[in-house]
C-alpha cells in the first residue's frame, strides 16, 4: 500500500466516523428532548392548569403530576379550587390510561379511568346560567355543526371507577340567594363495559355519535334535598340513602345538523336495593324498600318510554311510634308489579297490575285529624290557593289505562277512629281484589270490580259489580252480601249514641245495587241475627224509652221473627250526592206484620195451632250445659270436645238453627291470674281483693278466648259456618261460672 492510498483510507475511515457522530447526535436529540419533556411536562401542565383556573378567578394548588406518553399513562395528586367564599372542587387523585391505536381515524382509546375523590359544586342561576366548579358555563348557541365540527376526535372508554363522589347543586334566585339544595354522595361507582363516541372518519350519517354498553354499579349512594323560603329558613329536609344501584343495558345518542339529538335506550336493567328516605327536619324516617327493578327499559326518538315489568318489594312507608309491633308501619306491601308499562304523549298504559300482602293502618285522632297529617310540614297544611287548582288542574290532564289490576292480602287493613269516647275499630283482612279494564279517557266505560274481604274475626263481605269510576255521574249495576258480621263490633258507637251495648247480634246482609247515570234505586236487606241490647245503666234505659216512645225491647220483640231474627228491607234512592234511606217504613211493616200475626195466633181458632207451636219452639229453645273451664285457662278438653261433636251433628242435622256463645270468668280466674290459691277463705270478703282496670281487661279477654276457641272448634273441626255462631259480650262477674254458656 503507497502513501496515497494509506491517506485516502485514514480520509474515509474519519469521514465515516464523523457522519457516524452527527448520526448518533441526531439520534440523541429525540432522546434529550423526550428526557427533558418527560421532566418538564408534569411541570407545564402544573403551571398551565394553574394558570388557567387563575384566569377563571379561582385559587388552585395541585400536589403532582405523573405522565408517561410512551406507556399511556396519567396521574394527578391533590387538585383543590377555591373561589372567593368557598371550596368549589377538590380531586383527591385520578389516573388514566390510553393507546395509540386508531390514532390516525382520530379515535382516542382510554382503557381505564380510575378517580379516588371529587367534591363538586354546582350553582344555577335564576335566569338559567351554570357555574361548574366556580367556573362560569357560556350560554349555549343552537347552530348547526360545521364539518369540522363532525369530523372532531372521538373517544372509546372501557372502564371506570370513583371511589366517592360528592356534589351539591344549588339553585339561586334574584337575589343570588340559595333556594334549593341537592346534595348527593355516592361511594363505589364501577362502570365496565364500553363507552365509545363514533365521529371523525369513522362517522357515518347513520351511526350513533355515542354509544353506551355496559354494566353500572354504585354503592351506597346518599341524597340529601334541602328547601329554603325566601328568609333562607329551612323548609324541609330529605336524605335517602340507598345500598346498591345496577345498571346494565345500551343507550345510543345521535344528533343531526338541526342540533336535535335523538336518544335511544334498549334492553336496560335498573336494580336498586335498599333504599330509605328520611325526614332529617321531622327526625323521622319516611319510607323503606327492600328492592326495585325495571326490566327491559326503552326509550325510542319519539321519547317513548316503556318497560317490560317495573317491580317493587317489601315497602313499609310512614313508621307509627305509638301502637303495638304489628302496627309498626301506615302502609306496607310485600310486593307491587306492574307489567308492561309505556309513557307517550302524557298517556300511562299498564297492562297489568299485582299487589300482595298490602296492610295498612288508619288512624283517626279524637279532633278529627288524620294520623297521616303529622308527617306533612306546615306549607303543606296550607290550604290549596287558586293557583294551586290551576296547576292542579293542569296536570289532571295526564290520563292512563290499565288492563287488570289484581289485590291479594293475608295482612290487614285497620281503621281505628278515637273521635267518640271510646275508640271504634274496623279491621278488613283476607283480601282478594280484582278490577277489569280501566281507561281515563272512556268516561262512560263500565268496569268490573269483584271484592272478596273477611271484616273482623268471622264476617265476610262479597261484592260484585260494574261501574263507570270516571263518569261525572257514575252508574253502577250489581251485587254485595255480609255474612256472619259480629254486631258487637259497633258496640262503642251505640254505647256513646244511646247508651246501650250491643250484648249480642250477628249481621247478614244482601244489597241490590242500582246506580243510573248518578240516580239511585237500590234495596238493601237485613237480618240481625240473636239481636240483643243491654242498658249501661237504669237512666239510660229510661231515657231511650222515653225518646224512641215505646220501651226498646219490646220494640225489638215485635220485629223479631220466630227464629228470633230481624229482618229489614230498606230501599235506597235519590241522588249519588245525597242518597236518601228511611228504615222506618220497613220498620213499620214488620212492626205491622209482627202484630197481625199476634192477633191471629190469640184471637182464632187457628191460635190454638200456633200456640203448641210456640210452646215446642220454646222448649227447643235450649239452654245447653256450659263448657265449664279450669281457672285461668281456655283450652279445650278431651270432654269439651265430646260435647261440641255432639252439638256440632245437632247443627248439621237442623241448618236452620244458630247458636248463641256467652262466655264469662269468676273469681276464681281472677286468683289464678294474680297467682294467689283458688281456695276461697270463707271469711274473706270480696272487697278485700281489689280488681284494678288492667285485671278486669285480662279477665275480660280470659273470657274472649273461652268464646273463641268453642266457635273456632265448631267451625274448623265440625264444619259449622261462622255466620250460625253469634257471641255475647264476654263478662266478668265473682259468682258466675268460668264457662261458655251455650243457647239456641
Amino acid at each position: 500500500m503507497n502513501h496515497t492510498e494509506a491517506h485516502t483510507n485514514s480520509r474515509s475511515s474519519t469521514s465515516k466516523t464523523r457522519w457516524l457522530v452527527i448520526l448518533l447526535i441526531i439520534c440523541m436529540i429525540p432522546v434529550v428532548l423526550l428526557s427533558i419533556a418527560r421532566i418538564s411536562l408534569p411541570y407545564a401542565l402544573v403551571w398551565g392548569t394553574l394558570d388557567w383556573f387563575e384566569s377563571q378567578g379561582l385559587e388552585a394548588s395541585i400536589d403532582d403530576i405523573e405522565i408517561s406518553l410512551l406507556k399511556g399513562q396519567f396521574k394527578l395528586h391533590g387538585l383543590v379550587a377555591t373561589s372567593s367564599d368557598a371550596q368549589v372542587l377538590e380531586l383527591g387523585s385520578v389516573s388514566l390510561g390510553w393507546s395509540w391505536d386508531d390514532l390516525l381515524e382520530q379515535q382516542l382509546k382510554l382503557h381505564d379511568i380510575q378517580i379516588n375523590t371529587i367534591t363538586l359544586a354546582i350553582k344555577q342561576h335564576s335566569d338559567g346560567r351554570l357555574n361548574i366548579a366556580g367556573i362560569q358555563l357560556p350560554e349555549s348557541e343552537t347552530q348547526p355543526q360545521t364539518q369540522a365540527e363532525q369530523s372532531a376526535w372521538g373517544f372509546a372508554l372501557s372502564r371506570f371507577s370513583l371511589d366517592k363522589l360528592n356534589i351539591c347543586f344549588s339553585q339561586l334566585n334574584s337575589q343570588e340567594k340559595t333556594e334549593q339544595q341537592l346534595c348527593q354522595s355516592i361511594d363505589g361507582l364501577q362502570w365496565q363495559g364500553s363507552i365509545q363516541s363514533v365521529t371523525g372518519t369513522q362517522s357515518t350519517e347513520s351511526s350513533p355519535q355515542l354509544l353506551i354498553s355496559g354494566n353500572l354499579s354504585i354503592n351506597e349512594p346518599i341524597s340529601c334535598f334541602t328547601r329554603y323560603d325566601s328568609n333562607q329558613n329551612l323548609m324541609d329536609d330529605y336524605c335517602a340513602y340507598l345500598e346498591t344501584l345496577n345498571w346494565a343495558g345500551d343507550i345510543y345518542l345521535a344528533s343531526n345538523n338541526t342540533s336535535a339529538t335523538s336518544q335511544f335506550i334498549e334492553n336496560n336493567q335498573i336494580e336498586l336495593q335498599h333504599l330509605r328516605i328520611e325526614d332529617r327536619k321531622l327526625k323521622r324516617q319516611t319510607l323503606e324498600l327492600s328492592f326495585a327493578s325495571i326490566n327491559k327499559l326503552n326509550i325510542d326518538a319519539s321519547q317513548k318510554i316503556s318497560a317490560s315489568a317495573v317491580q317493587f318489594n317489601q315497602l313499609r312507608a310512614l313508621p307509627r311510634h305509638t301502637e303495638p309491633d304489628d302496627q309498626k308501619y301506615i302502609l306496607h306491601f310485600k310486593k307491587l308489579l306492574l307489567n308492561d308499562t309505556a309513557f307517550a304523549n302524557s298517556h300511562i298504559s299498564i297492562k297489568s297490575i299485582e299487589l300482595s300482602d298490602i296492610g295498612s293502618f288508619l288512624l283517626i285522632n279524637s279532633d278529627g285529624s288524620l294520623e297521616t297529617d303529622s308527617w306533612l310540614s306546615a306549607s303543606n297544611k296550607q290550604k290549596q290557593t287558586s293557583a294551586d287548582r290551576a296547576e292542579q288542574a293542569q296536570d289532571n290532564k295526564l290520563s292512563y289505562s290499565i288492563g287488570s289490576t289484581n289485590i291479594q292480602s293475608n295482612q290487614h287493613i285497620v281503621l281505628l277512629d278515637k273521635r267518640g269516647k271510646e275508640p271504634f275499630r274496623l279491621d278488613l283482612h283476607d283480601i282478594q281484589l280484582d278490577i277489569g279494564s280501566l281507561d281515563s279517557r272512556a268516561t262512560d266505560k263500565m268496569t268490573r270490580v269483584k271484592l272478596d274481604t273477611a271484616i273482623d274475626k268471622h264476617g265476610l263481605l262479597n261484592l260484585n259489580t260494574e261501574l263507570t269510576p270516571f263518569s261525572s255521574r257514575p252508574s253502577l249495576q250489581g251485587e254485595a252480601e255480609v255474612s256472619g258480621l259480629d254486631l258487637r263490633l259497633f258496640s262503642p258507637i251505640t254505647r256513646q249514641a244511646i247508651g246501650h251495648t250491643i250484648h249480642s247480634g250477628q249481621l247478614d246482609s244482601t244489597a241490590v245495587l242500582n246506580v243510573d247515570q248518578g240516580k239511585i234505586n237500590s234495596t238493601v236487606k237485613l237480618t240481625l241475627n240473636q239481636f240483643k241490647l243491654k242498658p249501661l245503666s237504669k237512666q239510660d234505659a229510661e231515657k231511650l224509652n222515653s225518646e224512641f216512645g215505646f220501651p226498646l225491647n219490646s220494640s225489638l220483640s215485635l220485629l223479631r221473627d220466630r227464629d228470633n231474627s230481624i229482618r229489614l228491607e230498606i230501599p235506597v234512592s235519590g241522588d249519588i250526592e245525597s242518597p236518601e234511606f228511611d228504615p222506618r217504613d220497613a220498620i213499620m211493616k214488620a212492626t205491622s206484620k209482627a202484630i197481625s200475626t199476634a192477633v191471629l195466633y190469640y184471637y182464632t181458632p187457628f191460635g190454638l195451632v200456633f200456640a203448641t207451636e210456640a210452646l215446642f219452639n220454646l222448649a227447643t229453645a235450649l239452654n245447653f250445659e256450659p263448657v265449664l273451664f279450669e281457672a285461668g285457662l281456655a283450652q279445650l278438653t278431651e270432654t269439651h270436645q265430646q260435647t261440641l261433636q255432639k252439638l256440632g251433628k245437632l247443627m248439621k242435622d237442623r241448618p236452620g238453627i244458630h247458636l248463641t256463645l256467652c262466655a264469662q270468668s269468676n273469681r276464681k280466674d281472677m286468683l289464678a291470674i294474680t297467682g294467689q290459691t283458688t281456695d276461697i277463705d270463707k271469711n274473706t270478703e270480696k272487697k278485700d281483693i281489689a280488681i284494678s282496670d288492667t285485671l278486669l281487661n285480662k279477665l275480660i279477654t280470659l273470657a274472649n278466648q273461652r268464646s273463641d276457641t268453642v266457635k273456632a272448634y265448631l267451625i274448623e273441626q265440625q264444619g259449622i259456618k261462622a255466620s250460625r255462631l253469634i257471641e255475647c259480650t264476654a263478662e266478668y262477674n265473682d259468682d258466675a261460672r268460668p264457662s261458655v254458656d251455650i243457647s239456641i
